[in-house]
């Protein structure tokens, strides 16, 4: 026997003392057979929505769903949807039913439902109404459809989706035919609002066991989740349920083989809320960045990141050496921010600095010496830095390089202390800046290249007490494998010339790089 909260009997109380019958019905009837508390309840009755607010008062009702036969009753401090005996018309979108017909029958309603354990009702003694074996899946461990398959999946292909959810959510299997039908009906999910269809996948995501459905029907989320295939979601199945439950990180280890511009489109195609994309994205990126080896090292990803998600990116498996830097770093209380420095604009200005961009530099040179340890965040430790700063410049050389494919115009980039750039270096004593540009270019990635110096643009950067003016040039490939070369660069690689745009890591090469970008278009 189970027994509703107080404020549920009471509308069940009030509803059969009108002549209704009326019985707490679905979800909340399911998670009490499984010793849960359920989050809500709904309930079902023989009265017609009007009859529904008759009974209760317009006070006490909200006319939520009155076409439907819904109407959401207040008891106290609770409210639950109660709802008409129905019956579904055709469903021509795979969503929603054309039109509904209201019964006296609660066994047409319980038909009418997606799940055997989301069709048991309570009759007024408490006890069980199982008509389609909801309590023996229940035992089992099973999600199983409520008559045929596909025709409940071509109905709702929502269905589809929650059969996911609860799965993960329970920790259930899908009963066989349960499966063949949502695999062979998946292509129903381009029906689907995209609202509807994120709400399932976040509900799937930060569920405590999303991984093994996850595996077994990689089809179907390959089909609900633009530009990722079945074999990707295999292979990132296993590491879904050791993870945090939290959507934008699960999300993003779920889509782990999209480049940035696909896991963007994938994004903007859900609709994602700002924050939440802001959240994805900037997990798709670290997932993508060689572990950090140093404090400094470190500083990109959490500034990315931020120091939430990045004690959650922390808490994956083997991530044990990113979790004692982030820890370390933490406990330093060290700044993320310039602003958090000790020696501020005002005194950099002092010092003679320019205002604008070259207080910038110097305030991001100084937060850089302070995590890599070569400084202490103190006014007495910064301004000496600062002042070398202010009198060093030496010049240096690099190239922005690209070459032809078969898959089209790809960009060359090398990841060294921060994050993705361009190989560069000192120009030798007379070195002139293309041969400086073809030099470094070999020594740190195997390539050769034919330096364009028709493409020219200058940077300013600072390393380790040095103030840089960096000049680029175009390069041209020639030959060569890309490769990281040992003291100089920890990865080379070619990537898509959209794709290495989002993998830039500073905003001032960024905007070289687009800019090389379309010379080498216009000029090739």
């Amino acid at each position: 026997m189970i027994s509703p909260p107080p404020e549920i009997a009471a509308i069940l109380a009030k509803l059969r003392a009108a002549g209704y019958e009326a019985q707490a019905v679905g979800g909340c009837v399911r998670d009490s057979l499984l010793g849960r508390t359920p989050g809500d309840w709904d309930i079902c009755t023989s009265a017609l929505p009007e009859a529904v607010v008759a009974c209760f008062g317009e006070e006490k009702t909200i006319p939520t769903g009155m076409k439907h036969g819904t109407v959401t009753v207040r008891s106290g401090s609770v409210t639950a949807e109660v709802t008409t005996y129905r019956s579904d018309g055709a469903y021509t979108d795979h969503r929603r039913p054309d039109a509904v017909r209201f019964l006296g029958s609660l066994e047409e309603d319980l038909k009418r439902r997606d799940f055997t354990v989301n069709a048991m009702a309570l009759d007024a003694s408490g006890q069980v109404v199982d008509l389609f074996g909801g309590r023996q899946d229940l035992a089992a461990g099973l999600i199983r459809c409520v008559g045929t398959p596909e025709d409940r999946f071509r109905e709702d292909a929502l269905r589809i989706l929650r059969a996911l959810r609860f799965a993960a959510r329970l920790g259930f299997a899908i009963e066989p035919e349960t499966g063949r039908a949502m695999v062979a009906c998946r292509e129903l999910l381009h029906a689907l609002s995209p609202e509807r269809v994120l709400a399932e996948l976040r509900g799937f995501l930060t569920a405590p066991k999303p991984g093994a459905p996850a595996s077994a029907f990689a089809p179907v989320l390959a089909e609900a989740l633009p530009g990722l295939t079945a074999e990707a979601v295999t292979a990132a199945a296993p590491v879904l349920d050791e993870s945090p439950a939290d959507f934008a990180l699960r999300a993003a280890l779920l889509c782990a083989s999209l480049d940035a511009p696909a896991a963007e489109a994938l994004a903007d195609s859900l609709r994602f809320d700002g924050k939440t994309k802001k959240r994805f994205l900037s997990f798709s990126a670290a997932l993508k960045t060689p572990p950090p080896r140093s404090r400094g090292e470190l500083l990109p990803l959490l500034r990315l990141l931020g120091w939430e998600d990045a004690a959650l990116l922390a808490a994956l498996p083997g991530k044990e050496g990113f979790a004692a830097l982030v820890g370390a770093a933490k406990a330093a209380l060290l700044p993320l921010h310039g602003s958090g420095l000790a020696l501020g604009g005002e005194e950099l200005l002092a010092l003679g600095a320019g205002p604008g961009r070259q207080v910038g530099e110097i305030l991001e040179a100084l937060l850089e010496a302070v995590w890599e340890g070569t400084a202490e965040n103190t006014a007495e430790s910064l301004r000496p830095l600062a002042e070398k700063l202010l009198r060093c410049r030496i010049d240096s050389c690099g190239a922005v390089v690209f070459r032809e494919s078969a898959a089209g115009t790809e960009a060359l980039l090398i990841y060294h202390r921060k994050g993705w750039g361009f190989p560069k270096g000192h120009l030798q004593p007379g070195e002139t800046e293309e041969a400086c540009a073809v030099r470094e270019t070999l020594e740190e990635t195997g390539i050769r290249i034919t330096a364009d110096s028709g493409f020219r643009r200058e940077t300013v950067s600072q390393r380790q007490g040095d103030r840089r003016k960096v000049i680029f040039l175009l390069g041209r490939y020639e030959s060569g494998e890309a490769r990281p070369q040992p003291g100089e660069t920890r990865a080379a690689a070619w990537f898509p010339a959209e794709e290495a745009a989002g993998l830039v890591y500073y905003p001032g090469d960024r905007e070289i790089y687009l800019a090389a970008l379309a010379y080498y278009r216009k000029h090739t």
